[in-house]
């Protein structure tokens, strides 16, 4: 989330100068998220009993780790871009590089979706990496009912609107 504040700042605020001071930071954060990548170690992650209720059993459940993985390749991506718009090419290739070998990964299964609750739905969507079918297939399994697409974290509500933003359902928004 850090690293995509930072690059909200910088789209919003044009401060080349503040995103390099921290880009060597971002890349650093980045790196030990790909590391981890495979079995992260997840402390919080919302206090929706989805996402393990807070500080209860954030550990124990599959959606934690796949919203992560979401939301590392959304930095990725998003870090990237804007590597590549104040030209730092190589920085940005490298970024790009790991979101689409993650992303190869993830479709090397083609179910790799099935076992996606809200949050990981949401933080897939954000992304920016789902087919239009990919979309379509959430959206009717995870976001179609108003009562279940609820998170009962405020925090993680705001992925949920975002997702439903992204994928042009404005009114269930």
């Amino acid at each position: 989330y850090w690293i995509l504040s930072l690059l909200d700042y910088y789209r919003y605020s044009g401060d080349t100068a503040t995103l390099r001071q921290h880009a060597a930071n971002a890349q650093a954060k980045l790196k030990h998220a790909n590391q981890i990548y495979a079995d992260p170690t997840i402390s919080f992650y919302g206090w929706d009993e989805r996402l393990g209720a807070g500080f209860e059993t954030p550990n124990t459940t599959p959606e934690n780790k796949n919203a992560y993985r979401m939301l590392f390749i959304r930095a990725c991506r998003e870090f990237a871009e804007g590597m590549n718009t104040i030209g730092e090419t190589n920085v940005s290739k490298a970024f790009q590089t790991i979101a689409d070998q993650r992303i190869a990964e993830l479709r090397a299964d083609n179910r790799w979706l099935d076992s996606f609750g809200l949050h990981a739905a949401a933080d897939s969507v954000n992304a920016g990496f789902l087919t239009p079918s990919e979309q379509k297939m959430v959206f009717n399994r995870e976001f179609s009912d108003r009562a279940t697409r609820l998170s009962f974290s405020p925090f993680n509500e705001y992925f949920v609107i975002q997702a439903l933003s992204r994928m042009n359902r404005y009114d269930e928004a």
